[in-house]
């Protein structure tokens, strides 16, 4: 079968989308590579959004729906059950695609042998004026074709393509309604599907009032219950088995103890010999767990050395902060120079506004503004 003649279903999950969704069905529908279905579930939209979607007049475009708001994971799944597409390529209902998005993925898809596809993405701001910075998977994950480190962080930023060889393999969790996504590729790379990053950003993301500001801990626990389907010693095996050295299976373990809220554990494997890695700092996380099961003034020691390799970490300001509070210091520069670092941070927030919160995993160093 020739390229232009592979059907891709370009699924987007819609609640109260109605502001953006006509751009970015157009740009859904602007592709070069024409032989596509756009598939769109309302998932209960109270804005108008069912009426819009429904107003489309290409014959490629076709509306799913539900009366009753059920999460975005439960419109995932229906979207890829419904899907007749080789391949699916999702669309959030305020981002928008490059004409040549779709054709250049499918490309590198075939040209690959891959079965998730990921290129890069450019931020817009909510009038669509592009912003400084773009999202790329870190070169440490794309380096491994099962990106295996997906299990230390979810790098998969914007959503991928995914053949249906794949795609039907894999569910999403209906229960899930946020990081529905990392679920998936979790489970994706743990099958032993082929990734695949291309270099280019052909997606723009879009950033809105709350993006950057919205509060962690329901994504937080999320990630625990993604977790709890891994066993920490069946991961270690996992990483073994694909060539990950020990020092980096320790990193990996004090991780998954960490996502499990097993803090002793985690502070032990934080203690071990770890990789050299220029993208995470042990330092880091021996305070922050100092913090949370061990002594205060040895975790402001870590952090302190942490700050003088990454002066620009927000994290180890805001945690640093969070010692010295602790220790009767006044933290409050600290804090305010993690919120000047990361907009919208909101561990820092919620520690000026006198209520502790520690943040357990590092942010990424260059890519917080």
């Amino acid at each position: 079968m020739k390229a232009q003649e592979i059907l891709i279903t370009v699924a987007m999950p819609v609640y109260n989308g109605a502001r953006y969704l006509s751009e970015a069905v157009d740009s859904a529908l602007a592709q070069t590579h024409q032989h596509l279905e756009v598939l769109l579930y309302d998932d209960g939209s109270t804005d108008g959004s069912l009426a819009l979607a429904r107003s489309f007049s290409d014959p490629r475009v076709k509306v799913l729906s539900t009366e009753q708001n059920a999460g975005v994971g439960a419109a995932r799944q229906a979207l890829k059950i419904a899907a007749r597409g080789d391949y699916i390529i999702w669309l959030d209902a305020d981002d928008l695609y490059d004409e040549r998005r779709v054709e250049v993925m499918l490309s590198t898809a075939l040209d690959q042998s891959a079965d998730v596809v990921i290129d890069n993405s450019r931020y817009i701001d909510e009038a669509g004026a592009v912003l400084p910075g773009e999202n790329r998977v870190a070169d440490d994950v794309a380096a491994d074709p099962f990106f295996t480190r997906l299990f230390e962080r979810n790098a998969m930023n914007p959503h991928p393509m995914v053949s249906r060889a794949c795609f039907e393999a894999i569910d999403f969790d209906p229960e899930l309604t946020v990081s529905e996504d990392y679920d998936f590729w979790l489970k994706a790379s743990w099958a032993g599907y082929r990734f695949c990053r291309l270099d280019v950003a052909l997606h723009r993301y879009r950033l809105t009032s709350g993006s950057l500001s919205s509060r962690p801990e329901p994504a937080r626990q999320a990630v625990q219950k993604i977790f709890d389907k891994y066993l920490v010693v069946d991961l270690k095996r996992l990483y073994r088995a694909r060539g990950f050295s020990d020092e980096h299976v320790q990193y990996m373990a004090c991780l998954q103890h960490l996502f499990r809220k097993n803090y002793r554990a985690a502070l032990a494997y934080a203690a071990a010999p770890w990789p050299e890695d220029t993208e995470v700092d042990q330092d880091f996380y021996r305070g922050a767990l100092e913090l949370k099961c061990g002594s205060d003034e040895e975790a402001e020691d870590y952090l302190r050395l942490h700050l003088q390799r990454y002066p620009e970490s927000p994290a180890g300001l805001n945690n640093l902060g969070v010692a010295l509070h602790r220790q009767g210091e006044d933290a409050s520069e600290m804090w305010q120079q993690a919120l000047a670092l990361f907009p919208g941070y909101y561990d820092a927030t919620a520690n000026i506004d006198g209520q502790e919160a520690l943040t357990l995993t590092q942010l990424a160093l260059r890519r917080h503004r």
